[in-house]
C-alpha cells in the first residue's frame, strides 16, 4: 500500500476520510476499493483546496459505494490514530489531536471544541503509540457509555411506568442493543458515537421491548407513542452505522 497523508471532510454531516497520496502524476484521481479504502491521488503541486473540492464533488458516490461495501460486510479502512483523523462523539465530528503529558502519566482523553484530546505521558514509537491512543480511545468511549446511555433507558422506561431496568453496556458486533427475558437491556457501547436522537432511539426500542418482546404492531404502536418519527430515526442509524466505529 502506498504511503499517504491521512484527511478528511465533511458532507451533509458525514465525515468522508481518505487518504492523500502525491506523486508525479498530472491529474488528480480519487479511487476506492476494500482493501485500501479511499484514496486521493493528486500531482505534488495540488492544494488543499484542490484535494477537498475533487472528494466532494464525489462525494454522493463515495457515500454509496461505502455504504454498499458496509452491507457486503467489508469494513471501511482501519484507524490509524494520528493527528487530524475523525472520531464521532454525540453525532459531532471530532479532529484527533495527540498532545505530550506528564512523564510517567496514564494516558488522557478529552472532547474539547470539535477535537479530541489524547494526552500521553511518554515518548513512543510509532507502533507503541498507536496501541497506546487506541487503547485509549477505546477505553474513554466505553466509559462515556457506561455513564450516557443508562439513564436513557431509565427515562424512556419512566415514561412507560416502568422501573428502570438494569442495563448492560457491551461491545454488541452486530446490534445495537437488545433485552432479554430478565428483563435485562445490553446497548452497544458505540452508541455514544451517534446523535442523541439514534442514541434514544435506540434506548426507547429497548425499552419498549419490556412490555412487547416482539416486533408487532403493538410493539411499534408503542415506540411510535414515544418517539411518533421512530421509523425516521431508524434509517438514519441505519445509514450512519457504518461510520460509527472504531
Amino acid at each position: 500500500m502506498e504511503r499517504g497523508q491521512e484527511r478528511s471532510v465533511s458532507f451533509q454531516g458525514r465525515e468522508i476520510a481518505f487518504r492523500l497520496v502525491k506523486s508525479r502524476r498530472r491529474t488528480l484521481a480519487l479511487t476506492l476499493d476494500p482493501e485500501e479504502g479511499l484514496v486521493a491521488r493528486v500531482p505534488l503541486g495540488a492544494s488543499a483546496r484542490q484535494v477537498d473540492e475533487l472528494v466532494l464533488g464525489k462525494a454522493p458516490w463515495v457515500l454509496k459505494h461505502l455504504e454498499r461495501l458496509a452491507q457486503e460486510g467489508l469494513p471501511p479502512p482501519p484507524r490509524v490514530y494520528q493527528d487530524g483523523e475523525v472520531f464521532p462523539y454525540l453525532g459531532q465530528d471530532h479532529a484527533l489531536t495527540l498532545l505530550r503529558g506528564r512523564a510517567g502519566g496514564r494516558p488522557r482523553v478529552e472532547p474539547l471544541g470539535g477535537r479530541l484530546l489524547v494526552t500521553l505521558g511518554q515518548d513512543l514509537g510509532p507502533e507503541a503509540r498507536l496501541l497506546a491512543v487506541a487503547g485509549a480511545v477505546a477505553r474513554w468511549y466505553r466509559r462515556q457509555a457506561g455513564l450516557l446511555l443508562p439513564p436513557r433507558a431509565a427515562h424512556f422506561a419512566l415514561a412507560l411506568g416502568l422501573a428502570s431496568p438494569a442495563v448492560r453496556v457491551r461491545d454488541q458486533k452486530r446490534r445495537w442493543g437488545s433485552c432479554n427475558s430478565r428483563g435485562e437491556i445490553h446497548l452497544n457501547w458505540r452508541l455514544v458515537m451517534a446523535s442523541p436522537e439514534l442514541m434514544d432511539y435506540v434506548a426507547a426500542h429497548e425499552v419498549c421491548h419490556l412490555v412487547e418482546p416482539n416486533h408487532s404492531p403493538a410493539f411499534w404502536r408503542l415506540l411510535a407513542g414515544l418517539m411518533p418519527d421512530c421509523l425516521e430515526r431508524r434509517q438514519r442509524l441505519n445509514q450512519a452505522g457504518p461510520f460509527l466505529r472504531l
